[in-house]
């Protein structure tokens, strides 16, 4: 963070911009930014401004292509009438829910990078993302609900696939 002092730290934090958005106006990465905010006493902004906002503030083109892949992302996940995992004994909610629709329907592997973008598909560019070991708990808590004849089997390095048990 070279050339930047940590007033103009506490003066793009007090004006709602998230860490990575302050990381690359100072040349920086997310990481040194929350450091440094937490040396100055400071928490870093998780969601800083509204999706309005956000979009007000996009190019025409650039606002309408990050709102239909929220749409088509919240299409995927809440199809109407519910979705089989709903009639499950012990149905998941939230993120869970999210990642064992995007299993469920998926004929094979589903990646690493789909599952974190069923899962925080809602998240506003510039927020600070979830720890990527935080899929890997939502996974855990998801087995603990499968139902018996469905088990999820991680191939190491690319991702997990929802399996029928035989």
């Amino acid at each position: 963070m070279s050339g930047c002092t940590s007033r103009d730290i506490a003066d793009w934090h007090a004006s709602g911009l998230s860490s990575r958005a302050i990381a690359d106006m100072a040349g920086s990465n997310p990481g040194a930014v929350k450091s440094r905010l937490h040396r100055m006493g400071l928490r870093s902004n998780i969601c800083p401004r509204t999706v309005r906002d956000l979009v007000e503030d996009m190019k025409p083109l650039d606002a309408v292509e990050y709102l239909l892949g929220v749409i088509e992302e919240v299409s995927i996940a809440q199809k109407p009438g519910g979705h089989p995992v709903d009639a499950w004994e012990s149905p998941p909610s939230g993120v869970v829910r999210r990642l064992a629709i995007a299993l469920f329907d998926a004929p094979g592997l589903v990646t690493h990078g789909a599952l974190y973008s069923a899962a925080y598909f809602d998240r506003l560019p510039g927020d600070d993302p979830p720890m990527s070991e935080t899929i890997k708990v939502h996974l855990v808590r998801l087995r603990k609900v499968l139902p018996d004849g469905l088990s999820i089997v991680s191939v190491s390095g690319i991702g997990y696939e929802m399996r029928a048990d035989r």
